[in-house]
């Protein structure tokens, strides 16, 4: 019974979370997908945010330095995870990437940087770091709390490129959590990681 109830605490905030986005998807379906995320992930938000302090989690805040350095190191590992991807290949092998990226960097652009940039990195952090690695993490060890939560949060984007990139990132962003003992330091990451990609995308569409 204890291992049921311990699955169940790791598992709701995902399932939570993806029924509001799929909710959102089927109801609204004149939006674009991006859009229709981004309305799940804000309806979302504050009943992830009330879990996350109602387990007793750190909720300090980040001085700018921090805050800083957190979103310099989403850039840098933004950049170095996918030139390792596109330099080994495997975006020849799995081409599915192709279809979400359409989804993804077609909508305007202030809707990309309010989806990608604030909304979703906002509650996919609260989600896969907040509460599935912090339930992990109460009595399993940083790496095993690490992979489980990096490894579901990369299942969870459903295809092979962005599941490969988001176990990597989700490692680093675990791990920035673990040292500065806040949800808010993988967001700013995770912010800054996702507006470089808009960026990149950005200037290569106006080659």
């Amino acid at each position: 019974m204890e291992y049921v109830k311990t699955l169940w605490n790791i598992c709701w905030p995902i399932l939570f979370y993806g029924l509001l986005t799929d909710t959102a998807s089927l109801i609204l379906r004149d939006l674009s997908p991006l859009a229709c995320t981004l309305i799940g992930a804000a309806a979302a938000i504050p009943f992830l945010w009330k879990a996350y302090k109602k387990r007793g989690n750190q909720t300090r805040k980040l001085n700018l330095k921090e805050a800083l350095l957190c979103m310099a190191g989403g850039i840098g590992a933004c950049i170095l995870v996918n030139t390792l991807i596109s330099a080994s290949g495997i975006a020849r092998v799995f081409t599915g990437f192709s279809e979400i990226s359409e989804q993804l960097y077609e909508p305007p652009l202030w809707l990309q940087v309010c989806a990608m940039g604030v909304g979703i990195p906002i509650a996919e952090e609260l989600v896969f770091r907040g509460l599935v690695f912090g339930k992990a993490r109460e009595d399993r060890p940083f790496f095993q709390s690490a992979v489980l939560s990096a490894l579901l949060f990369g299942i969870y984007h459903g295809n092979v490129l962005q599941g490969i990139y988001g176990f990597f990132m989700g490692i680093l962003f675990a791990w920035v959590m673990e040292r500065k003992k806040t949800v808010l330091a993988p967001v700013f990451m995770h912010m800054s990681a996702n507006l470089v990609s808009v960026a990149v995308t950005v200037i290569q569409n106006t080659r």
